[in-house]
């Protein structure tokens, strides 16, 4: 699952490589490496019902529980990925 979810996050890095510079982590500890502020991604997110943590060195950390489905992680990338397009305007 976190190879997977790795990758969604890849084709977001990919889609918004103004907003993310860089995915971080091993398996289900993942963070994104984010070019502006990360708090602002961070209260995006939270308007699309998407909880992220602040991480060090401006990163937001993706902690899943271990038991998240792939269709969890479908979900979440759709709601990060509503969270930088307003984020883009």
């Amino acid at each position: 699952k976190g190879h997977f979810f790795k990758q969604k996050l890849n084709v977001l890095l990919d889609t918004f490589p103004k907003q993310i510079l860089e995915v971080r982590g091993k398996g289900l500890m993942l963070g994104l490496k984010c070019a502006g502020n990360n708090a602002d991604l961070i209260n995006m997110c939270r308007e699309e019902n998407l909880l992220l943590v602040s991480g060090a060195s401006n990163t937001v950390r993706i902690l899943p529980p271990l038991i998240i489905t792939y269709r969890e992680i479908e979900e979440a990338t759709l709601r990060l990925q509503r969270a930088l397009l307003k984020m883009r305007k």
